[in-house]
């Protein structure tokens, strides 16, 4: 046996240190004092499975025995079989529990995404302006799944290539790896509010900033599993007894420091992940050979079957807890709760690891190969299948009784445009969202934030009755206010801005359509009332200066009422519950009140001729009220965003401003 070979052989103390990983993790999750660093426990995978794989890897090629569809077999055994039955029975108690369509809606889209093992760029991208924050979807976690999968993909590759071709250049790549890795993924979180973009590339990532893609993506954490593959190619080990102590017990404080001493509010990743990840280099190097003291601890029987039993747990966790306060109702969970939850979730690891993961990496080590990956490739098929249905049935909100069926509709109701024009209006394409008649320019522009998106029905209607063609430039909590906007000169907001601007200067274009959450940004600008006001009505002055120099005539859409005591989760259990639908309604005066300061800026603005105003207000609600439910039909999604049935009801307002007469800008 080579030292290569008696290097890389069983070591227990690995398992002991998988347990503390996935622990801490697990305790993070649940949020139990103390552990506000646990989610380390990830990064501490990262460099244990970078070791392990790549000890096999050049094993293999030693041996000259390593080849890739026989690596990717026996991932395909160890990661899909559980993986399987976690989604599975994950899907089945979203269905059974009657999840919130959007939720389920929000699941389907991450199964999909999990079984192309993509669940990382999911939730780097996600978008969806009404989706739960993804803290609650069930599928989360598997987005360091995803990470160690594509870089098992390629790694195996370019070692195998370099081992044939250029072996004195092995190590010297991957330093040049990590150490690009790291300086980008430091960069990024230096640089942490940016809107992230790639060079060359359009925007693919949604409204994702720098400190989210670092997080997110293998080119940012690749360091991490590299930490763990130099040290597997180095193959050293440290020869005397009381400097290996010393190696492992400064990597045991490094490990334990991170788990206890992080918070969400730690720098991290970055420079910060460098304790943890080099904490867990040195306790693999402390034991290379050699035993130590902290060696007794951590092959302690309890401790090593924990580790055994560690991917099984890492998968099950998360989906309890975040099911379990479904099931609970409720969203902090009690030390009880906890408990019991926790304890669910070792009984269904404990089933998972002895009656799934392991049989199935033991059973025909010497099966044609191709029956494994039919299995895996089946395994794909029949996940992202349940997926789409799911997504195809917008979250099947008929799960649930009537009245809530009637809410989860309305909570879904956006129409054709809000993906294409909305979500995803300026990821693939520079171009904005047409609506009219497609064979003449825009004359027409809409430049607004979410609440432009929610009432695109509304103007496409308007914009097919009146023959007149319309250009939309929208974008998720995107002021059309100079300068909110610029805030930051790179973000998402700023270019969409800009490209709006840029397509005023166009003889053709008329009239502009402002639309936003406005009392939201007014807010925004202070925390002080008074001081809020004067921005707020400073930066209406200023942005009418722009649009005024840049020859277009001003519209303005004032605010639809806010239905502020409304959740649209909170209400759909509580028809579920009830089977009976709310009356929900907001008092006039109320509306009135909220809207008074921001309609006077803009009241005082058209009174000098530089802006026109359009308002839904009476389309929506009477001398009373104002609607949320109107016949038994939702018109809103959430508390302030139409759906495509409330835009259709205030579609007269857009037909109105698109037959106003041109007016001459001063």
């Amino acid at each position: 046996m080579s030292d290569h070979t008696r290097k890389t052989s069983y070591r227990p103390e690995i398992d002991g240190l998988r347990a503390i990983a996935v622990v801490a993790v697990i305790l993070f999750h649940a949020k139990v004092p103390g552990f506000s660093g646990g989610y380390v426990g990830v990064d501490v995978f990262f460099v244990i499975s970078g070791f392990l794989i790549t000890g096999i890897i050049v094993r293999q090629l030693q041996q000259g025995t390593f080849s890739l569809v026989r690596f990717w077999e026996r991932r395909i055994r160890r990661i899909v079989p559980v993986l399987m039955v976690v989604l599975l029975t994950t899907a089945a108690a979203g269905y059974w529990l009657i999840l919130f369509p959007l939720d389920y809606l929000d699941f389907g889209q991450s199964m999909i995404a999990q079984a192309l093992f993509l669940s990382n760029i999911f939730f780097l991208r996600k978008s969806d302006y009404f989706a739960g924050p993804s803290e609650d979807s069930p599928l989360l976690h598997t987005w360091s799944l995803a990470i160690e999968e594509q870089f098992y993909f390629g790694f195996p590759i370019l070692l195998m290539l370099l081992w044939k071709f250029g072996r004195r250049f092995v190590v010297p790549v991957f330093v040049a790896l990590f150490v690009g890795s790291l300086a980008w993924c430091q960069y990024l979180m230096m640089n942490g509010d940016a809107f992230f973009s790639l060079p060359f590339l359009p925007p693919l990532w949604a409204s994702a900033d720098n400190t989210t893609a670092a997080f997110y993506l293998l080119p940012t954490r690749a360091f991490e599993l590299l930490i763990g593959a130099l040290l597997a190619l180095a193959a050293v080990q440290i020869t005397k007894s009381s400097l290996a102590n010393f190696a492992a017990g400064l990597g045991l404080s490094l490990v334990l420091g991170s788990i206890f001493l992080y918070s969400d509010a730690t720098f991290f990743p970055g420079f910060a992940a460098l304790l943890p990840t080099v904490g867990t280099a040195l306790l693999i190097l402390a034991h290379t050979g050699r035993s130590t003291i902290i060696k007794t601890t951590l092959t302690n029987s309890t401790l090593v079957w924990v580790g055994l039993l560690s991917y099984s747990l890492y998968l099950w966790h998360w989906p309890v807890l975040v099911l379990g306060k479904y099931w609970l109702n409720t969203e902090v969970l009690s030390g009880v709760q906890t408990f019991g939850l926790l304890t669910l979730t070792l009984i269904l690891s404990i089933g998972s690891y002895y009656l799934v993961e392991k049989p199935v990496r033991g059973y025909q080590p010497d099966a044609p190969m191709w029956k494994v990956y039919f299995a895996g490739i089946a395994a794909i098929w029949i996940l992202f299948g349940i997926g789409y249905y799911i997504i195809s049935t917008n979250g099947l909100p008929e799960r649930a009784p009537a009245a809530a069926t009637t809410l989860a509709l309305g909570a879904t109701d956006f129409g054709p445009y809000w993906n294409p024009c909305f979500v995803h209006s300026f990821e693939l394409t520079w171009d904005p969202c047409r609506f009219g008649p497609k064979e003449v320019p825009a004359t027409h522009l809409v430049l607004g934030d979410s609440h432009g998106g929610a009432i695109l029905p509304g103007l496409a209607k308007a914009a097919d009755q009146s023959n007149t063609s319309i250009g939309t430039y929208i974008s998720a909590g995107c002021s059309p206010l100079h300068p909110v906007t610029f805030s930051d000169p790179d973000s998402r907001c700023a270019t969409v801005y800009n490209l709006a601007l840029d397509h005023m200067k166009e003889e053709i274009v008329t009239d502009v359509l402002l639309v936003s959450r406005w009392t939201n940004y007014r807010g925004a600008l202070s925390s002080s009332a008074d001081e809020a006001e004067k921005r707020f009505e400073a930066n209406v002055s200023k942005t009418l200066d722009i649009l005024s120099d840049a020859g277009v005539n001003v519209t303005v859409l004032l605010q639809v009422p806010h239905h502020e005591y409304f959740d649209p989760r909170e209400a759909f259990y509580e028809a579920a519950r009830t089977n009976t639908l709310p009356p929900y309604s907001l008092p006039r005066a109320q509306h009135d009140e909220l809207q008074t300061f921001v309609n006077s800026v803009w009241q005082k603005e058209a009174e000098a001729g530089r802006v026109t105003i359009i308002d839904p207000t009476d389309m929506l609600c009477d001398a009373n009220a104002c609607d949320f439910i109107r016949d038994g039909v939702v018109l809103y999604t959430d508390s302030n965003h139409l759906n495509a049935t409330g835009a259709q009801y205030v579609e007269p307002v857009f037909t109105e401003w698109l037959t106003i007469d041109n007016r001459a800008v001063e």
